[in-house]
């Protein structure tokens, strides 16, 4: 069974191997290109996917994205050409990076401000593999999973092989901008595009919900690592902190929140509480995500 997990380094050269044609030009070869996807996989912003085949040692299928500056989003769009990817890791190579700092995204999700640029969605072999199906539909799904909650303004997409073209115009919700080169074509996805195809894995991305619960950056880490293993050693390991800390940062939780919504009200044992409050927050994605409070 093909199995969705988060991108992470470990799989960085398999990832690169496979879209570094895309990723690349005469501004940033590869190697360089290389380390700007290695600073960028940690920040805040990016988020990547790799699927995996129990039959194979590397994932067989790649997504990935990250949140943008509004200026270069304006700017790839009024004056389309290739290689919107190249450009965002050649920004990073020179150290001006146009990948949003987790204050930005804070501030950009609380405007409605987001742009996202759908980097990669890239899977072994070509169109003629018999899980390329199964594979469109789980990255797309995760897309959706990954990125629900965040209040967007705009999802931007660069097709850069003949496939993909075909595949991204078939799309109905993404609206093409430009093409500036034989498969090179400029999409994007934006509240006008949900509004007359409704229904799409990323129309509720546009339209917002505002946090109520005021969840602190180590509350809502807490409650994301908790929704993968709720056990307090997995936790623990996974925020690379104490079980003693993981219990206080529970207890923060359960104060913030019962100040604000009923998830705790007439529960009396901690786990009861904290079930509630991850079916809560399952519910209310956009309470996990970064949000400026002035």
């Amino acid at each position: 069974m093909l199995e969705p997990r988060e991108l992470k380094l470990d799989h960085l050269n398999d990832w690169f191997s496979l879209t570094a044609p895309h990723l690349t030009s005469d501004d940033i070869g590869p190697s360089d290109a290389l380390a700007a996807c290695r600073w960028m996989m940690g920040q805040p912003s990016f988020y990547g996917v790799a699927i995996g085949d129990p039959q194979r040692k590397a994932p067989v299928a790649f997504g990935a994205a990250v949140f943008v500056t509004e200026a270069f989003a304006e700017e790839e769009l009024v004056a389309p050409r290739p290689g919107v990817n190249a450009r965002i890791l050649h920004s990073i190579h020179r150290g001006a990076p146009v990948v949003l700092s987790n204050n930005q995204l804070a501030r950009s999700n609380r405007n409605g401000s987001l742009n996202v640029v759908i980097l990669t969605s890239h899977w072994q072999g070509d169109a003629k593999n018999p899980n390329v199906g199964q594979l469109k539909l789980l990255l797309a799904d995760e897309f959706g999973k990954r990125y629900e909650g965040y209040r967007m303004h705009r999802l931007i997409r660069e097709t850069c092989d003949a496939y993909q073209l075909s595949y991204t115009r078939g799309v109905t919700v993404f609206r093409e901008v430009a093409q500036t080169g034989p498969e090179n074509c400029l999409f994007v996805v934006d509240k006008e595009s949900v509004t007359a195809y409704p229904g799409t894995v990323v129309t509720g991305l546009f339209f917002h919900k505002t946090p109520i619960l005021g969840l602190s950056a180590s509350s809502q880490s807490l409650l994301l690592a908790a929704l993968r293993d709720d056990r307090d050693e997995k936790i623990a390991e996974a925020l690379n902190i104490s079980v003693s800390a993981v219990r206080w940062r529970w207890a923060q939780v359960f104060a913030q929140a019962s100040s604000v919504v009923e998830p705790t009200r007439g529960a009396t044992r901690g786990a009861e509480k904290r079930s509630r409050i991850l079916q809560y927050v399952r519910n209310h994605p956009h309470e996990l995500r970064p949000y400026a409070k002035d």
